[in-house]
């Protein structure tokens, strides 16, 4: 990350400038701990733009976004994280400078290449991309920056050799449905913006819009009886242990039902289903310290989780 004064006649070459300065520091430079904590390094960018009385600078910054550092106020390493809604990355983005203020006013930021990948970091859905960068962005507006960019064409070339190391961030569960291949079954999450059940209940609000988004793997099932798919009821923390798991239960039935009803050549034996209810490997903590429902998490962990497999 760099820091540009510019004059509005000579910004671009102050930029272009920048930019090759950063690829040349980032080409020499050596970690000096693990981790990556973007948020940190831009507070100190923005710090030293205020202690020099700058007008007109840009922040340029060229790195994956991929914050994982414990003590920022943005941590990729934790479940879920990119696979966030619109509403989530807002809320976020509202959390992380509202505990940690970031100044930013008056000042142009340039992101290049976030969730731009390299081993051993697997690469990231499109999809999860997206949510990398629009998080970023809202939070340098957040901080009154002037004017955000996200280029998400990666800069590349040869990086300095570090023994340390950053946190492998695991690619999300997606509501895009891929055909697995044998022996590897693929997993699709689909959430309340793709599923919507009534409140404490297994009935399905929108059965069209849950249908359409269902279709691809309704699809799938439907060209070979070979195929199969197991369906996982999830849910938050609130209720009892064993009414979660009822309800997810039956949250995970109604939508076999529906993909029964979408297409008659499916098979019920093509459908089995569980019920994780609010206990299951990623769920993330949705209980605040009062007891009461944190509703950004919560959302997150009601689902039904889709795994395909071919026999």
């Amino acid at each position: 990350m760099t820091v540009a004064r510019s004059t509005c006649d000579t910004f671009d070459t102050d930029l272009a400038v920048a930019t090759n300065a950063v690829i040349d520091t980032i080409t020499a430079a050596t970690a000096d701990s693990d981790g990556d904590n973007l948020f940190a390094a831009m507070d100190m960018a923005g710090r030293t733009i205020a202690a020099g009385g700058w007008s007109n600078a840009t922040i340029l910054v060229i790195d994956s976004g991929l914050a994982e550092r414990p003590n920022s106020p943005i941590n990729f390493a934790q479940p879920g994280m990119t696979s966030l809604n619109d509403d989530q990355i807002t809320a976020a983005a509202d959390f992380a400078t509202t505990n940690q203020p970031l100044d930013l006013k008056g000042v142009t930021v340039a992101f290049h290449g976030l969730a731009a990948t390299a081993a051993p970091q697997p690469s990231l859905s499109p999809a999860e991309a997206q949510v990398i960068a629009k998080l970023w962005v809202e939070i340098a507006k957040n901080a009154g920056a002037d004017s955000v960019t996200a280029v998400p064409t990666p800069r590349t070339g040869p990086g300095p050799q570090t023994r340390y190391i950053t946190t492998v961030i695991p690619p999300a569960d997606v509501s895009t449905f891929e055909p697995p291949t044998p022996g590897n079954p693929t997993r699709a999450k689909f959430g309340e913006e793709d599923i919507h059940f009534a409140f404490d209940s297994a009935t399905i609000t929108d059965p069209g819009a849950a249908t359409a988004k269902l279709a691809q793997l309704t699809a799938w099932l439907a060209d070979d009886p070979t195929h199969r798919v197991q369906l996982r009821g999830r849910t938050d923390s609130s209720g009892t242990p064993g009414h979660n798991e009822d309800l997810a239960g039956r949250r995970a039935t109604s939508v076999k039902a529906l993909i029964l009803t979408a297409d008659p050549r499916i098979s019920p034996s093509q459908i089995s289903t569980f019920a994780d209810g609010e206990s299951f490997k990623g769920a993330l903590p949705d209980t605040r310290p009062d007891g009461s429902l944190d509703p950004i998490p919560a959302a997150m962990n009601r689902h039904v989780l889709a795994m395909a497999t071919t026999d």
